[in-house]
């Protein structure tokens, strides 16, 4: 199956937790979900923290790392190099979009096909800390500006 129908999470206790876990989603009792990731290449399954999940999309960056919902990316062609932007699927939309944060301290929404991969580079994610210093990258920042 092709990656761009996995999912991430960051699994939720055990000897892994807080690592990032990458397969298949599943979701388990619907009066309390619990969500698990299949790991894609060993089907071991490990339950994960739901505000963390984000899907594939598809693309990878310039050094072949796969681009996921929840990314904080450098680059992407469509601002200077130096500039931070996360990666979103919009519902209403139905895609996933770059949100870049501008001036005002409001987003920019942009169609993730104006992504250009040979000058785009994941550098961290909207749940974990950055520790990329580009002046423009406050995960916090990103997550508010986001956030449904």
């Amino acid at each position: 199956m092709s990656d761009k129908y996995w999912f991430r999470g960051k699994i939720d206790g055990g000897a892994h937790c807080g690592e990032w876990v990458m397969g298949f989603l599943h979701f388990y009792r619907a009066d309390n979900p619990i969500a698990i990731i299949a790991h894609h290449e060993t089907g071991e399954m490990f339950r994960v923290l739901q505000e963390t999940i984000g899907q594939c999309t598809g693309i990878a960056d310039n050094s072949g790392k796969l681009i996921f919902e929840g990314d904080i990316i450098k680059g992407c062609g469509c601002k200077t190099s130096t500039y931070c932007s996360a990666i979103k699927w919009v519902k209403d939309r139905c895609g996933f979009f770059i949100f870049e944060p501008n001036e005002s301290e409001e987003c920019e929404l942009m169609g993730i096909e104006r992504l250009d991969p040979k000058h785009t580079e994941v550098i961290s994610d909207i749940y974990s800390l950055c520790t990329y210093d580009c002046g423009e990258c406050a995960p916090s920042k990103l997550t508010r500006l986001i956030a449904d």
